[in-house]
């Protein structure tokens, strides 16, 4: 019974590792054939649709040129500038000429305001067009692509524009091609890519502007956003078309992105009910994109008829293991039984003296481990009663060691009396710790996780006046503190318990008699071996004698930078006065130290102005006057004002906003002194032909000010010391000495003052960004004795 049950074992365990090897050969094979078929369909993919997108752009490239050859066609640039009517007919058959084969429903001139003055449609003569978001593009030199409908003829085209300039490179005009998208289609037919394939061409807002499938033309990849079709319907491109929403939101996301490579996506068609793939590729040199939709079902089908054929094979695989595994065992597992009988012999006493077993095999070798065995279970009966006699002595021998190990104990016991020693110096030792945390100046305390009180030094009640009975078992501070805002406690908490590490801030605090003092306040965690919090030291320092002595401080300087300003002030009017020949006329060396002197002095008035806005600021000395302010035009009157060194330096400067920006509550000189040194220091720390980018925007609580530039950076070292008083970085010392790095803290003073925040990322010889928010709801009001300057 043994060996059948054996047999059916070894056949079930046989088969069971057939079949699992085989399902996972199974699912591995599949896995690749399909993972292989869908990497070649996409690689396809890619060079088809690449090659398509590539042959749209060398179409769309002919009338590019055409619209740049007519912008720069003196003829048509003498006409624009002049517009005699006497060559009006003149440059009407020159643009006729250039409408080869009348393959252009239109080319037509337009002036600076939007109107057409000339065109080979007559229709469109008198017409404005300046609401054309590509007209006000071309307006600011930037040659432009659209696809729209037309408001005049109602006609779909391509519109191909080209800014028209004069000798001073000053745009006066705006050459427009409108071609009929008809023959472009062609290029597009469904028969130059796979059967079955869906083509798409869409503009960079989505809307798909061409279609194998007619029904899809003029409706969005994705829902658009509701600036979006603001935006489309506000400039007329599509007329009073409903654009409805296909399913490629994903498609729509990589053109709002700025895809600028081929990508493909993995959707299911809910309309076909299919698994696809969508082919995404810009086409170069426009802003147009071509889109391939293709069902890859096959693959999953050619993969599972694989699975199948290989299930088939495993299952026969199994068969025939079946049958032989059932021959092997009946034959090979017989001398099991006699193995059998040769144990049932041994545990009767009866002692095996020959090895009956022949099979030349693992089981020959096992009966005659068997055969060995008896052979020594015979002996040790016959030597049994000699290893009593040895082991009795063996316990004689080991009652010796336990008295030995006896002694060992007391000695044992005696080391301990040691270490007891030991840790009574050590309790004196942690008692002369207590004495000394005791005696410190500052106030110490101790808590758990939570921030509970477990122990305090004598300082705690030297500075608040609370007894260490009253704050044990309380929170940290909820006796003598005074409420800060939330965001302090946020702040401290995250830091300590999140990211456990030290916290540093100032804090006012409240003693027991009413006073208010200032703080430093130093918070760090204790960890244990595995990382985790054990408590929290929490070190409080009284400032209050320092902040008074700093303000002293402020207020002596504010004092001196007033009794600084008289004399400056006639300094600066002599200086005026001898540069004006009121003394009489000076010679050249003499108008140059004069003119050194007045420079010098206006330097030095400048630095004075800027010591007693710190002082101002510091002191809380200063008025704030918040009226109607209009932040965009604040910013541009700025940038007016520091245009002499921009065009000086020849620096691109990029101005955007949003036009939705409210009319806010705010201190106008405040906001006019931000943005002065933060624009100033762009165009001081910029090289030439840099570029520098101020943008304004907003969302429902704040303002958002950005301001970037590819000047000289801030090394990383310094990046700390900024917004501190007097500070300069070392790279633009050397370029310009004459700076008083006090702006930025003047600033940022601003700022705090406002509710707002101030941040910034700067990398060496690459370019700064500021990024300042400001509430919407606008500065509060401040009385004071003192303005800012």
């Amino acid at each position: 019974m043994a060996q059948k049950t054996l047999k059916r074992k070894v056949i079930y365990a046989t088969v069971l590792i057939v079949f699992l090897s085989g399902l996972l050969s199974l699912s591995v094979v599949t896995y690749i054939t399909y993972r292989q078929a869908v990497a070649e369909k996409e690689t396809s993919l890619n060079l088809v649709v690449g090659e398509q997108a590539n042959k749209i752009s060398l179409y769309l490239k002919e009338p590019q040129d055409i619209a740049l050859h007519i912008a720069n066609t003196p003829e048509i640039k003498n006409w624009m500038v002049g517009q005699d009517g006497n060559s009006k007919q003149n440059i009407s058959d020159l643009l006729n000429h250039f409408n080869i084969n009348n393959q252009y429903l239109a080319i037509y001139l337009i002036n600076t305001d939007g109107k057409v003055l000339i065109s080979t449609d007559k229709t469109l003569e008198g017409n404005n067009y300046s609401f054309r978001d590509y007209f006000q593009k071309s307006l600011k030199g930037n040659p432009t692509i659209q696809m729209a409908i037309g408001v005049t003829t109602g006609q779909a085209g391509y519109y191909f524009y080209q800014p028209i300039k004069d000798s001073n490179d000053k745009i006066i005009g705006v050459t427009v091609l409108k071609m009929d998208p008809k023959p472009f289609n062609t290029i597009l037919d469904r028969n130059s890519l796979s059967n079955g394939d869906k083509i798409m061409l869409s503009d960079n807002n989505g809307i798909i502007l061409y279609s194998n499938y007619p029904e899809r033309i003029y409706k969005s990849l994705g829902k658009l956003s509701d600036e979006a079709l603001k935006m489309i319907s506000t400039k007329k491109l599509f007329s009073n078309i409903d654009i409805k929403p296909l399913q490629y939101d994903g498609a729509l996301s990589m053109i709002k992105n700025g895809q600028t490579s081929i990508q493909i996506e993995k959707l299911y068609d809910v309309v076909d009910r299919k698994n696809e793939l969508l082919t995404v590729s810009p086409i170069p040199n426009t802003p147009f994109f071509l889109i391939v939709e293709t069902n890859f079902s096959t693959l999953v089908a050619t993969a599972f008829n694989l699975s199948i054929i290989i299930g088939l094979l495993i299952f026969l695989s199994a068969l025939i293991a079946i049958f032989w595994i059932s021959i092997f065992a009946t034959r090979n597992l017989k001398p099991l039984i006699t193995l059998k009988t040769m144990a049932e012999n041994l545990g009767q006493g009866i002692y095996t003296e020959k090895n009956p077993i022949a099979s030349h095999d693992d089981l020959e070798e096992l009966g005659e481990v068997f055969t060995k065995m008896s052979h020594q279970l015979k002996n040790y009966y016959g030597e049994m009663e000699k290893r009593v006699k040895e082991r009795t002595k063996e316990l004689e021998t080991k009652n010796t060691f336990l008295e030995d190990a006896k002694k060992a104990i007391i000695n044992i016991l005696e080391d301990v009396e040691i270490e007891k020693n030991k840790t009574s110096e050590l309790a004196h030792n942690l008692e002369k710790f207590k004495m000394a945390l005791d005696n410190a100046s500052d106030h110490i305390v101790i808590t758990d996780v939570d921030g509970i009180v477990l122990y305090g030094n004598k300082g705690v009640e030297r500075v608040t006046g609370y007894k260490l009975s009253e704050a044990i078992g309380k929170k940290a501070g909820q006796l003598w503190r005074l409420p800060m805002p939330t965001e302090y406690y946020k702040n401290l908490w995250e830091t300590i318990k999140t990211k456990k590490q030290l916290f540093e801030g100032e804090i006012k605090n409240k003693r027991k008699n009413g006073k208010e003092y200032d703080a430093h306040v130093s918070i760090f965690p204790v960890l244990n071996s595995n990382k985790e919090i054990e408590f929290f030291v929490g070190i409080e320092r009284d400032v209050t004698h320092e902040k008074e002595v700093d303000r002293a401080k402020t207020e002596f300087v504010s004092l001196a930078s007033h009794q600084l300003r008289t004399p400056l002030s006639s300094i600066n009017w002599y200086a005026e006065m001898l540069l004006a020949g009121d003394g009489g006329k000076l010679n050249k060396e003499q108008a140059s130290f004069v003119d050194e002197i007045y420079k010098g002095n206006q330097r030095m008035v400048e630095l004075v102005n800027s010591l007693l806005n710190v002082s101002r600021l510091e002191l809380g000395t200063f008025a704030v006057k918040p009226e109607p302010t209009d932040i965009i035009k604040t910013a541009q009157d700025v940038l007016s004002e520091l245009k002499p060194g921009i065009e000086n330096k020849k620096l691109d400067v990029c101005f955007e906003y949003d036009k939705k920006i409210p009319i806010i509550s705010a201190d106008p000189k405040l906001i006019r002194i931000v943005f002065q040194n933060i624009l100033s220091n762009s165009v001081k720390y910029t090289p030439e032909n840099g570029k520098i980018k101020l943008t304004l925007g907003k969302d429902e609580k704040n303002l958002y000010i950005t301001s970037s530039d590819t000047g000289y950076g801030i090394p990383k070292n310094q990046q700390a010391k900024i917004f501190t008083k007097l500070f300069r970085a070392d790279n633009v010392r050397e370029r310009d000495t004459e700076g008083t790095g006090l702006g930025l803290y003047i600033v940022k003073s601003i700022v705090d003052h406002s509710e707002g925040t101030i941040t910034f990322e700067s990398e060496e010889n690459k370019g700064t960004t500021f990024h300042i928010s400001l509430p919407l709801d606008g500065m509060k009001k401040k009385d004071g004795n003192k303005k800012i300057e």
